[in-house]
């Protein structure tokens, strides 16, 4: 058998809800990892048929994932400190639009999903329809809103905001082969590096730490 490019592989992101959706990591070059490995212990002992180690099986580790991304500051998935949780100011039926305070405009673009929590009638998962800022930001939703009440928060787990917040992401990691293979996991991001070279572009390395037992096709 031929190989296969490695062109069109996704990183996909969680929102968090419960029956969540998925926002991809844009711009991404380099996916590696994770990197599965087995830890054996040494039982070697003197009487070892003909002197030849032996070794039993332990921990299974899950490893690290690492991606190379084109940074862009601007990106939704990429942006820092974005999306903890901003509280809603108005849910408008009619409409089916959010108001969140502040200028968010650049990060709720369209397709970006998001989850509603903590509020009366509206906790559940959104995708962005448009987004614009006035004296605050109105998140046009694709769904029915059905509650006016204004509270809760808005929540989008982004990579760098994961780091800072220690919040364990669910992720699915999509190949680019013929039945788009996928690889489920949760993790923690632990590192996220912006490269700044004068002579070159902008890049950012990230790390995230798998926990858990992760759903390998």
């Amino acid at each position: 058998m031929a190989g296969l490019a490695g062109y069109g592989a996704q990183l996909l992101l969680s929102d968090g809800d419960a029956a969540p959706e998925y926002n991809v990591v844009a711009n991404v070059t380099s996916i590696t990892g994770p990197a599965l490995s087995l830890d054996v212990e040494d039982v070697t002992s003197h009487d070892s048929t003909a002197a030849w180690e032996e070794v039993v099986p332990t921990i299974i580790r899950s490893g690290e994932l690492t991606l190379e991304i084109n940074y862009n500051p601007a990106s939704p998935m990429h942006m820092i400190g974005t999306g903890a949780g901003a509280a809603i100011t108005a849910a408008i039926v009619l409409d089916e639009t959010f108001t969140i305070a502040g200028d968010y405009s650049d990060f709720f673009v369209a397709g970006v999903h998001f989850r509603v929590e903590g509020s009366t009638g509206n906790d559940d998962s959104w995708e962005v329809s448009s987004s614009v800022f006035g004296a605050a930001t109105v998140i046009t939703v694709t769904g029915d809103v059905t509650d006016a009440t204004a509270d809760g928060t808005i929540v989008c787990p982004t990579l760098a905001m994961s780091l800072s917040e220690r919040i364990e992401l669910d992720c699915v990691l999509v190949f680019p082969d013929a039945g788009l293979t996928e690889w489920a996991f949760s993790g923690y991001v632990t590192k996220f590096e912006p490269g700044v070279p004068h002579d070159g572009k902008l890049t950012a390395s990230v790390g995230m730490k798998l926990t858990g037992v992760p759903t390998l096709v």
